[in-house]
């Protein structure tokens, strides 16, 4: 599902979106002037998720078991993508 997403500008089907767990908003959505930070504890400003589909997934600071088998997941999913896509897409923990 989410690599004939990526692949064309159609939305597909919501039912299987859904069931998939993939929420896709219709249009883009103004987002606030908000910071995260990073891994090294610097600032990453919501400005460098632009211009590429995002896949945030929220883990914990100390998260054993389910967040790198989570982020394995996302690079697999992400390696099986053709590499035009793969350069749209950037997955942030």
């Amino acid at each position: 599902i989410f690599n004939s997403l990526m692949s064309r500008s159609s939305q597909g089907n919501n039912t299987a979106l859904t069931e998939a767990g993939i929420i896709l908003l219709p249009q883009s959505r103004h987002l606030p002037a908000i910071t995260l930070t990073n891994q090294d504890g610097q600032p990453v400003l919501i400005n460098e998720l632009k211009d590429k589909w995002s896949l945030l997934f929220f883990g914990y600071t100390y998260c054993p078991d389910i967040c790198p088998t989570t982020l394995s997941q996302l690079r697999q999913i992400k390696s099986e993508l053709p590499k035009a896509v793969q350069d749209k897409l950037q997955v942030v923990l």
